[in-house]
């Protein structure tokens, strides 16, 4: 594997001199194809206790899932690279009393779509929270890719948010 590795590497770096438009847009897609992987017995729960509603997109619409308090502060969750929303199944319980949105990023889970980026996510989160038409500041817990995506989508919005939480390694914003 290890040959392989460096063969593929010295490919790309030879094929990057002669064609290089060829090998950006190589990158690009090898970089931008997420691994569907199936939803795993323990995020199952939080398919079972959400409510699915769909937001308009253009290619394919986004799965919405709203749980919790629908009386209580809204809370966004987002999920990260290769994962799905039932990645946060373990955290319901200390939700109880939030009213959540979770949505899943374009081209994971159930989706058709097979690539994305952090521009089609940040795009996503934008068109969920003009959905939902937050008027109060809102909380947003995020894990990996998602901790950028919201941040990107939100540096684009007027909306007001009282708390970020990032489960991530980011080690600069």
């Amino acid at each position: 594997m290890k040959y392989i590795l460096l063969l593929n590497r010295f490919w790309l770096n030879i094929t990057s001199f002669i064609a290089p438009k060829y090998c950006a847009n190589l990158a690009v897609n090898i970089f931008s194809k997420v691994r569907i992987k199936s939803i795993r017995d323990k995020e199952k729960p939080f398919y079972a206790q959400a409510r699915e509603f769909k937001v308009a997109r253009a290619g394919e619409d986004l799965s919405c899932y709203e749980l919790g308090n629908p009386e209580g502060k809204l809370l966004f969750l987002v999920h990260g690279w290769e994962s799905n929303p039932g990645c946060f199944t373990q955290f319901l319980p200390h939700l109880a009393n939030y009213r959540i949105i979770a949505f899943t990023l374009p081209s994971h889970a159930h989706n058709k779509e097979t690539h994305t980026n952090m521009y089609e996510g940040k795009d996503a989160f934008k068109l969920v929270l003009d959905a939902i038409k937050p008027t109060e500041p809102f909380h947003v817990v995020a894990h990996s890719l998602g901790s950028s995506i919201s941040s990107f989508a939100l540096s684009e919005t007027d909306y007001q948010v009282d708390k970020l939480v990032f489960l991530s390694a980011n080690n600069l914003i």
